[in-house]
């Protein structure tokens, strides 16, 4: 079926996790990686065996050769990287969150048009098997018409796994994404609840832009789906969890319930690198064809992008947000 040719920016733990993954796809070339720091650029590159290697991302997007391009920086810096790379004329492959706002997601959307290129989505937690299998009994109406999600999330394993100053948008990009996937729709009200542990200075938050913003701890969203199904986001925030456990979904129906549950850290890991290896063969096997990409994935990632913003005022302001 042939390769194609792929280049890497970013090559943190994200990025080295994507090159480790696409170095087992049949139907991938690694031709080139960057990275801004000088060792560690050099120390990834020579463990997987890259000899095209940069420092500069302009100069990694001059090449001819490569078709799609990774974006695996951190959140906050991934914007300009893919805004570049479409403008190069390359495919585009981003994990969630693509933006740390809904207008650069959207911007990004109309830079692949203006380019004729495609936008991949790179939720590959949709590819994990119990994931999957709750969409599966939603699809297949094993439980009837959906009437509520809820998603149990550990404040603590993301602090521990990100070891950074956090946001919103890196912590709750995937739970939306799942949430409207499984619904099928968009949220259409939404109201979030600070933890009252937490300082929550009213005035300094009205005044932040939804860009690198310290964002309130939040003890609960609920969501009203356009379908009339309910959302619940729950942070449990326990720390003694630690990185032991990430998400669990609980889906009912008329008809009956469906759940993903908390899973051991090894084997989510184990889960989420055989997602991501299976998310770039089918992204590899689509452009080498020739397809379109599904574009529900990056409706959702920007419509997470806007439910994050309102997230954050609704939890500061007592907002009751509407879309």
């Amino acid at each position: 079926m042939g390769k194609i040719s792929v280049g890497i920016i970013g090559l943190g733990g994200r990025g080295e996790l994507h090159l480790a993954a696409c170095r087992e796809v049949d139907t991938i070339r690694v031709a080139a990686v960057c990275e801004v720091r000088g060792e560690r650029l050099a120390a990834v590159a020579d463990r997987y065996g890259v000899q095209d290697r940069y420092e500069e991302c302009a100069v990694l997007l001059q090449r001819e050769d490569i078709a799609l391009v990774i974006v695996a920086t951190r959140e906050s810096d991934r914007f300009v990287p893919a805004l570049w790379a479409l403008r190069a004329g390359k495919h585009l492959l981003m994990d969630l969150p693509v933006a740390t706002n809904p207008f650069a997601a959207d911007a990004l959307r109309r830079a692949a048009i203006a380019a004729g290129k495609h936008l991949f989505v790179g939720a590959y937690h949709r590819q994990e098997e119990r994931y999957a299998d709750v969409y599966a009994a939603i699809r297949d109406g094993h439980i009837g018409q959906l009437t509520g999600i809820t998603l149990r999330y550990d404040r603590a394993a993301c602090e521990k796994s990100y070891d950074r100053a956090l946001s919103l948008f890196e912590r709750y990009a995937r739970e939306l994404d799942l949430m409207l996937w499984y619904a099928g729709c968009r949220a259409v009200r939404l109201k979030a609840y600070a933890d009252p542990a937490a300082t929550n200075n009213r005035q300094d938050g009205e005044m932040r832009a939804p860009v690198n913003l310290d964002a309130p701890h939040i003890a609960k969203v609920t969501l009203r789906f356009a379908s009339g199904a309910s959302g619940l986001l729950i942070d449990r925030g326990e720390s003694s969890c630690a990185a032991d456990e990430a998400a669990e979904v609980i889906v009912s129906g008329t008809e009956g319930t469906v759940r993903a549950g908390f899973q051991p850290a090894m084997q989510q890991s184990e889960a989420a690198f055989s997602a991501l290896r299976e998310e770039l063969d089918r992204v590899s096997r689509s452009l080498l064809r020739g397809d379109a990409p599904d574009y529900a994935p990056w409706r959702h990632t920007v419509h997470a992008a806007e439910l994050i913003d309102g997230i954050v005022r609704s939890a500061a302001f007592g907002y009751l947000i509407n879309y």
